[in-house]
């Protein structure tokens, strides 16, 4: 047990340290710049939830989402609509990843404690997190058919959100 909690606690760390420099660097505006540019207008909310699937895989979480919530608030504010609709599928797709795949501390610690073989747990946790995030993607959809009375703190928030034409900026 003290092996496993050795190598997940190592992988805290850098996964930490990594999410910080994804953040400083705007490799995470970036890409959901990108995806926004190549999917077009209509599909941003897709754009957003894909580049949350690719930058959910090195980093953690709360990390991911606490990086992609100021882009989540442009985004927002350029389409005039609440960041709910954005933020539940971004959330949807990176919980599953997060819960699903390597180098993520559950599975590792879960492959560890029964010798599986990392490779492996990588490929079928993306498998399997495709589908749920595409499942995922859609229930948001659903849930956010009806329009929702935001906060006070949202709406300040979304005031704040620096924003161009183009998507968010940071």
């Amino acid at each position: 047990m003290g092996g496993v909690l050795g190598s997940v606690t190592i992988i805290i760390g850098l996964g930490a340290m990594l999410g910080r420099m994804i953040e400083h660097s705007g490799g995470a505006e970036s890409l959901a710049n990108y995806f926004s540019r190549k999917l077009g207008d209509k599909r941003t909310i897709a754009a957003l939830t894909l580049a949350a699937f690719f930058l959910g895989i090195p980093v953690f979480f709360d990390v991911g989402f606490i990086i992609l919530a100021p882009i989540i608030y442009g985004f927002a504010k350029v389409a005039k609509i609440s960041p709910l609709k954005f933020g539940l599928p971004v959330a949807g797709i990176m919980l599953t990843v997060h819960v699903a795949v390597p180098p993520h501390p559950g599975p590792v610690a879960a492959a560890g404690l029964l010798h599986a073989d990392i490779g492996w747990l990588t490929i079928i946790g993306i498998a399997i997190s495709i589908p749920v995030g595409i499942v995922g993607y859609f229930a948001a959809k659903i849930i956010n058919t009806r329009q929702y009375a935001m906060s006070v703190d949202v709406l300040e928030q979304m005031q704040l959100a620096p924003a161009s034409e183009e998507g968010a900026t940071i």
